[in-house]
């Protein structure tokens, strides 16, 4: 049974202790997107410009994904350490091209209308944890693995994301400076939720385990 609240549980436990790392890495990630973000005066240029913005979206994205990630599954008590985003940006090209593929995928459904464009993004919501967990498949088949999990979970995936508004609001109120703990909170909960999703997959042979390892 696909359990938020059990999810969101599990999610405060495995950040205890590292919260302020994750934080610092929240914040890093941000300000190294947010110096990409094209401004008004560039809007003539804003469709050369908008590429480098999604690309290292992506890359920032696939890096911070990949560290909360091994904070959840934390295989073998591995010491947790900044070196963990620093590896995830090692492997800047799967984020970079899985963070282009999304966002054609979601402007072309967009182009219908903004609920099949919403319905998009849960669709995909699942390939940087999926490139996080298995480094042997590329962006492309993330993106194909993750439309096949998500399956009969979009409506649970969004009301997980719903659940974090309360503190969305109050870190908006915060002049932003709550998104470097909600983040971190709501990517561990992720990560908990996509570790439940391919059980699922798996248990019910909707996918197989050579499906993760190959390209």
């Amino acid at each position: 049974m696909f359990n938020r609240t059990a999810f969101k549980k599990a999610a405060r436990a495995q950040l205890k202790g590292k919260y302020l790392l994750s934080a610092f890495v929240t914040f890093l990630s941000i300000l190294l997107v947010m110096l990409f973000v094209p401004t008004k005066t560039e809007s003539s240029l804003y469709s050369f410009i908008f590429f480098p913005f999604i690309a290292v979206l992506g890359i920032m994205t696939n890096a911070r994904i990949k560290a909360f990630f091994t904070y959840t599954k934390n295989i073998e008590n591995l010491k947790i350490s900044f070196n963990l985003f620093l590896l995830g940006l090692e492997d800047w090209s799967r984020g970079m091209l899985a963070s282009f593929v999304i966002y054609i995928k979601v402007a072309l459904w967009s182009c219908l209308f903004v609920i099949p464009g919403i319905v998009a993004l849960y669709k995909y919501s699942l390939t940087y944890y999926l490139l996080a967990d298995n480094k042997a498949i590329g962006a492309r088949k993330a993106v194909k693995l993750s439309t096949i999990m998500t399956r009969g979970y979009k409506a649970d995936l969004f009301m997980l994301h719903l659940s974090f508004l309360p503190l969305v609001l109050l870190s908006i109120v915060t002049f932003g400076i709550g998104f470097f703990w909600t983040i971190p909170y709501i990517e561990s909960s992720m990560s908990n939720a996509y570790l439940y999703i391919k059980s699922s997959a798996l248990q019910q042979h909707i996918l197989d385990i050579d499906d993760f390892h190959t390209k």
